[in-house]
């Protein structure tokens, strides 16, 4: 999977980059990363698959709140990497 160009924004294709995406970066870091994402979108730490939810949400939007977590202090290198992938 190339992740150099955008993404169909489906259930699959998100789930296919999310797995291609964490398993570059050291789990410890990806455990955070899907912490966070729990975070942003559900508001709790942990939960079920969130590809299915994200596939019914407006692209932009995810991505949006995406950008604004990052600038409110989410920082971290792979959050800036996997939005600017998608």
């Amino acid at each position: 999977m190339e992740l150099s160009k955008p993404i169909e924004w489906s259930e699959e294709s998100i789930k296919q980059a999310i797995v291609h995406f964490t398993s570059t970066i050291p789990k410890g870091e990806s455990r955070r990363l899907f912490k966070a994402l729990y975070l942003i979108f559900f508001e709790r730490v942990s939960g079920t698959e969130m590809a299915p939810y994200l596939a019914v949400l407006n692209k932009e939007w995810v991505l949006d709140r995406l950008k604004e977590a990052i600038s409110m202090s989410l920082k971290s290198t792979f959050f800036n990497e996997f939005v600017k992938e998608c």
